[in-house]
């Protein structure tokens, strides 16, 4: 796959003129507890970027209590834009807020996108790469939790629609993950693809054994099972289930060190910074022979929305888009599920609203 960003199309982007910048924060409720081995809340974090172009108001979330897999939270986020200056163009701002919060500059270059995209009265995706897919294809997540509940969890979402599932690894019991997949493959059956994360919460003795033992149910994935590449390397040398490194990759350095480390990586635009820099990754990656995946940390509609259109045209027929499934009451709305798929928005930009007045704080 090589990158489908137009020079033409990037530099009007870049020089584009930003005239004013806000931001506001929210909590997002979840229904269902986040629970990983790095990772454990009842709420997101979302902090909304707002700018004007030409007239033209964008929107986009970026979410800030993940620092386990940006390096970032919500205070760092909110501090680099209260310093931005309001106005300038794309490339300015962003090359600013570079310099003190990747997730800050991701934030006003999504919003710069779809203020864009909006502008030109098309689809985000659509706007980028012409032409596209209606839908893509997503996972169902099943948390840490007893083996009953991932049973009960994978039963309800493959009655659902959905093919794919990944469940969280990595406690302190590794017969308890390997109990817990069992119990999920049980109610799924055979045609269900099953694939595990552990987030780097296994030294490569445990990530060996786990990955013998889930290997015989069938697991596909077994991402980030340890944090170093000594391990990952370790653990794909062993062959019993295919490796996909996912905190040990945010940018196209990272991506040259574990080619032949690994088999695969989860790319992110929270971890690349814009979408340039996700399309310049996707290349890399396949340039060193690695499987691709796009996802997003769990985030609201407004933040799945835009890795959904950054996936969407990249060419990409699955994706890690279901972030927003768990979120009970949320700031925006018209994204959802349907089966297996969550289709693309019909409107332009991102094509999903704000629903909730926000305290906004504007740039100086």
């Amino acid at each position: 796959m090589t990158s489908v960003l137009a020079p033409g199309l990037h530099d009007a982007h870049t020089t584009a003129r930003v005239d004013r910048l806000s931001w506001a924060t929210a909590g997002l409720p979840l229904a269902h507890e986040l629970h990983h081995a790095r990772a454990r809340t009842a709420a997101l974090d979302a902090v909304v970027c707002r700018i004007e172009i030409e007239g033209v108001t964008g929107i986009a979330e970026v979410r800030g209590n993940a620092a386990y897999g940006t390096g970032e939270n919500t205070a760092d986020v909110v501090s680099a834009l209260s310093l931005a200056r309001a106005t300038g163009t794309v490339g300015e701002r962003h090359a600013s807020l570079s310099r003190r919060s990747r997730l800050a500059a991701l934030a006003l270059d999504l919003a710069a996108w779809d203020a864009r995209a909006r502008a030109a009265g098309l689809p985000l995706a659509v706007f980028l790469s012409g032409p596209v897919r209606g839908s893509i294809d997503t996972h169902g997540q099943i948390p840490f939790g007893t083996v009953a509940d991932a049973e009960a969890r994978a039963s309800a979402l493959t009655s659902d629609g959905l093919g794919r599932l990944k469940i969280r690894v990595g406690g302190p019991d590794v017969a308890l993950d390997v109990a817990r997949v069992r119990a999920a493959r049980s109610v799924a059956g055979e045609a269900v693809d099953i694939s595990v994360d552990a987030n780097g919460a296994w030294d490569a003795e445990h990530a060996i054994d786990a990955s013998r033992a889930l290997a015989s149910l069938g697991v596909v994935w077994v991402e980030q099972p340890t944090p170093d590449l000594e391990g990952l390397s370790a653990v794909r040398a062993d062959g019993a289930v295919r490796v996909r490194a996912d905190e040990a990759t945010h940018d196209v350095e990272d991506l040259r060190l574990l080619g032949g480390v690994v088999d695969g990586v989860h790319l992110k635009l929270e971890k690349s910074g814009s979408f340039a820099a996700l399309d310049a990754a996707v290349a890399a990656a396949e340039d060193v022979g690695l499987d691709v995946a796009v996802g997003q940390f769990d985030q609201g509609r407004l933040g799945c929305a835009a890795t959904l259109h950054c996936a969407v045209a990249l060419g990409f027929t699955t994706a890690e888009v279901w972030g927003f499934a768990d979120v009970s009451r949320d700031i925006a709305g018209v994204l959802e599920r349907r089966g297996p798929g969550v289709p693309l928005p019909s409107g332009p930009g991102l094509g999903v609203d704000l629903l909730t007045p926000l305290d906004w704080t504007s740039a100086r």
